[in-house]
């Protein structure tokens, strides 16, 4: 009967298992006691003309003629109050069961038989018992399996064999996180975790965990590995991509150790094969430690920075691990600064006498409405016209653009900009403005230059400031950025970000493309992404 029912209203059979409650409700049903009255009225008037019938009909047709009459005017007036019938249709959704398997770097570590772990957890999978799992798991749940490295995740099937483990990242909370994302909405049975448990970057699987017991999400976690294994692994080495000869770098060396408490050894730094530093380190705990130190670039030139962890004593279970590496280049110059604005404006001012201090650095400005005099000055840093050529143009190495009218930066003038980021490799920064930057430049090739994508209007207005003071945050990218970091330590430069006082305008942009990385976000903004 449930079945005819829902053919006869239109519904696929196979998309529901049936129909758990129904109900009538009327649309109009405010008109309710209008329609009774009226009801009434049409009632008396169909007994009425029964009564005023001709006597030669019989009094059953006269009965049966007045009853249709009424039956019609009832239908009548409940189509007038629009009838619905409401099913409560029911569908079993079979729960989801997500395996996320590890394969960063440090699943690539042996263990004393010689076997890595993520050949183990693939034996696991591949195994009699692994495979009667998963299809004793898949009879009552959906298990779709995944791969993760860094904070990228993947599908995996498991004829994709043999897995390589790569990345010097691992990020298991982003990991979890991103499979919430993908199965929002739909009922999960938890969500299994194998790995190593070495997490070193990203969103820390403990906020994760709290945010899925909060779901009423299990958590499940397969741990891979020999916990007292000896070994220490070089995880990254930072350092700026472009030096100055003759100028005082640091340099910071990341790297996990595991069951080498109380162990010391020496970080050697050499710049394509010579030796330049040399720090003392002493292992205090397992886990993710960093040594920066100071090295003095004297010749221009490409170069490989390699940061080289030595043990004093002991024996390592993976010596191919200990070495990191980070290219950069070396200049003997001044680098040539661009900058580029429509008035001299608070910005404008504050980085132009920031950068004549600079020794390092060749300033050039241009602005569309300054005056021409300006440049025929002995010594200025002003230039008399926008550089027209694509030579002129392509001899900087940072081009600062300002709050412009779209009307002054042209097509000819954008595309030689698009060329100076796509062809010649030069670095462009975009400083927001109130007028017209980004915003007004939507559909233009500088949007396609930009790393975001941009929302309707700006946040604020020209004329006035945002009565709601507004905090940056720095993302797990920004935190690892050089650029960024404020102080000797990652915790005090936090907490300077944290002081900062706030600003009252920014530029509202919708997302970030998807190949962009972010390094600060607004987290109070009304937006999604908080960009």
């Amino acid at each position: 009967m449930t079945r005819w029912i829902m053919r006869a209203l239109g519904l696929d059979v196979g998309e529901v298992d049936g129909i758990a409650d129904w109900s009538l409700r009327w649309e109009t049903a405010q008109w309710g006691i209008l329609a009774a009255v009226l009801m009434g009225g049409l009632s008396l008037l169909s007994w009425e003309l029964y009564r005023r019938s001709p006597r030669e009909l019989p009094g059953g047709r006269r009965f049966l003629l007045a009853t249709l009459r009424m039956i019609f005017l009832g239908l009548v007036i409940a189509i007038f109050l629009q009838p619905v019938v409401v099913l409560t249709l029911e569908k079993e959704v079979p729960r989801t069961l997500p395996i996320l398997l590890d394969r960063s770097g440090s699943m690539s570590l042996r263990e004393s038989d010689g076997v890595s772990r993520l050949q183990k957890a693939q034996g696991a999978f591949a195994s009699p018992g692994g495979q009667e799992m998963l299809r004793s798991l898949k009879e009552d749940m959906r298990v779709p399996t995944f791969t993760f490295q860094g904070s990228s995740l993947r599908e995996w099937e498991e004829h994709e064999l043999p897995l390589v483990a790569a990345g010097e990242k691992t990020a298991v909370g982003e990991a979890v996180r991103k499979v919430l994302e993908r199965y929002r909405g739909a009922p999960l049975a938890g969500v299994l975790v194998v790995s190593d448990g070495g997490q070193n970057s990203g969103v820390s699987l403990g906020a994760v965990a709290r945010q899925l017991k909060e779901s009423g999400v299990a958590l499940y976690t397969v741990g891979v590995g020999d916990p007292k294994m000896r070994d220490v692994a070089v995880e990254e080495v930072e350092v700026r991509e472009v030096l100055l000869a003759d100028d005082a770098v640091p340099v910071t060396v990341k790297f996990r150790a595991q069951g080498m408490r109380g162990d010391s050894g020496r970080i050697v730094f050499s710049l394509s094969g010579v030796d330049v530093a040399e720090e003392k380190v002493r292992i205090e705990a397992d886990g993710l430690q960093q040594v920066t130190t100071l090295f003095v670039p004297k010749q221009e030139g490409e170069y490989v920075m390699e940061a080289r962890f030595e043990v004093d004593n002991g024996v390592e279970a993976l010596a191919e691990n200990n070495t990191g590496r980070a290219g950069l280049r070396v200049v003997d110059r001044r680098l040539k600064v661009l900058l580029l604005d429509q008035a001299p404006r608070w910005e404008f001012k504050y980085l132009e006498a920031m950068l004549l201090r600079e020794r390092r650095v060749d300033l050039s400005c241009f602005l569309f409405e300054g005056d021409r005099e300006v440049a025929r000055i002995p010594g200025s840093p002003y230039l008399e016209q926008f550089p027209a050529r694509a030579e002129d143009l392509f001899d900087f190495d940072l081009i600062l653009l300002g709050d412009i009218d779209p009307r002054l930066l042209t097509e000819d003038r954008l595309s030689l900009l698009g060329d100076y980021v796509a062809t010649a490799g030069g670095a462009l920064t975009v400083i927001a403005g109130k007028r017209f930057m980004p915003s007004a430049f939507a559909r233009t090739e500088l949007e396609q230059l930009l790393p975001v994508e941009f929302a309707g209007a700006s946040l604020g207005s020209a004329k006035s400031l945002s009565a709601r003071p507004l905090r940056l945050s720095l993302t797990p990218a920004g935190r690892e950025s050089v650029m960024l970091r404020l102080g000797d330590e990652p915790e005090a430069s936090e907490a300077l970000w944290n002081n900062l006082p706030p600003i009252y305008w920014a530029a509202g942009v919708q997302r970030a493309k998807p190949a962009a990385e972010v390094l600060l976000t607004r987290p109070d903004q009304d937006s999604a992404t908080g960009v």
